[in-house]
């Protein structure tokens, strides 16, 4: 009998060590592409990049098109990218 207490009590004081598991998070949440663009670890919406862009260099924001394969600003017609990692110090210093 007394075993069985002992036995009990060492279970008891097993489970009540244990620590509540946390559900794991992901590591990265989901991001559509074509909105956003993640770089350097800071989230950026791909709509205010097109703006800022325009306004460099004086032109209408419909002109500016976004590749999210390459994460790079373009101009419509025109051949050449503007990949965001080289642009992004420049476009954050632009005001809407």
């Amino acid at each position: 009998m007394k075993r069985y207490l002992v036995f009990v009590a060492l279970l008891g004081l097993g489970f009540g060590a244990c620590k509540k598991e946390q559900p794991s998070k992901p590591d990265q949440e989901t991001v559509d592409s074509s909105k956003y663009a993640i770089i350097d670890g800071t989230k950026y919406e791909i709509d205010i990049l097109k703006a800022k862009m325009a306004k460099f260099f004086g032109l209408e924001k419909d002109v500016i098109g976004y590749s999210p394969e390459n994460q790079s600003l373009y101009l419509k017609g025109y051949t050449g990218e503007y990949k965001l990692v080289d642009m992004i110090s420049t476009l954050n210093t632009i005001k809407l």
